[in-house]
């Protein structure tokens, strides 16, 4: 193994590294297999073709939250049910959480408009989904998984193939 921060082989499977003081498996400047240095679009390898974790495209993670703005719980939907990768189903399921929290709080908002108060809650809410699709959005793009704050959790993240959740 090698560490990813400074490029040094590692014996075992230490806590962190003896040379940086970097965790070995934090960071993404070099592959955790053959210790090669990679790009910050890498997925694979070039050495030696081991997939480096946490890299490559974003692009389907990403669509997962965008499409919530613009078709509500469906887009999400879709892209839980057709993609096979796991981190992909992951952003997807909290997007679709968020939606679909998003449409209860909205009835609830809505019945709300006859005690007057209804108004305000529906507009908080509607900027709350803008805000909170783009931050996820922008997470998803750096490969991290957000999870929506207000959020009612229908679907729980399933760790994937690195172990992360």
């Amino acid at each position: 193994m090698y560490c990813r921060s400074c490029g040094k082989e590692l014996t075992g499977t230490p806590e962190f590294c003896l040379d940086c003081g970097a965790r070995p498996m934090a960071g993404s400047g070099f592959c955790p297999a053959c210790g090669a240095a990679t790009t910050a679009m890498t997925g694979i390898c070039t050495k030696c073709g081991a997939r480096v974790a946490g890299r490559g495209d974003n692009t389907l993670p990403v669509l997962a939250h965008i499409l919530g703005l613009f078709t509500g719980w469906l887009g999400p939907l879709i892209i839980l049910l057709v993609t096979k990768e796991e981190r992909v189903k992951n952003h997807a399921r909290m997007a679709l959480n968020w939606q679909l929290s998003f449409i209860i709080y909205s009835i609830v908002s809505g019945i709300l408009i006859l005690a007057f108060i209804g108004f305000v809650l529906l507009g908080v809410i509607f900027v709350l989904d803008v805000i909170f699709c783009i931050m996820a959005a922008v997470k998803a793009g750096r490969g991290e998984l957000w999870k929506y704050p207000l959020t009612i959790p229908f679907l729980k993240a399933k760790p994937d193939s690195s172990g992360t959740a």
